[in-house]
């Protein structure tokens, strides 16, 4: 997730009185700087939290930095290359982990 953790109420459109919880089968590798001005730890922790009751793959990783948008090369004031690169590495080994 490249945009953040959001409330599962967000997320996940489920009917009735269902618990909200992340998908079993669904793995999860999670980018966040350090200060992401959008960055909400509650909505993180409680993230994380579901997502590993689930016993799913899950990864989490934290750049230096203060762009939300840090891969978007666009976006000179948020743009990182180091934590971009950072960041497509993880996930070229996340999905070869994944589906292997």
């Amino acid at each position: 997730m490249f945009s953040g953790a959001l409330p599962l109420e967000m997320l996940l459109q489920i009917d009735g009185d269902e618990q909200r919880q992340w998908p079993s089968d669904v793995p999860v590798q999670l980018h966040y700087t350090r200060e992401d001005p959008f960055r909400n730890n509650e909505w993180i922790k409680a993230f994380i939290d579901n997502v590993q009751s689930r016993n799913v793959s899950f990864e989490f990783y934290e750049y230096p930095g203060n762009g939300h948008l840090f891969t978007d090369k666009s976006l000179a004031k948020q743009y990182d290359p180091e934590a971009a690169s950072n960041l497509w590495n993880h996930v070229d080994d996340y999905l070869a982990k994944i589906s292997s």
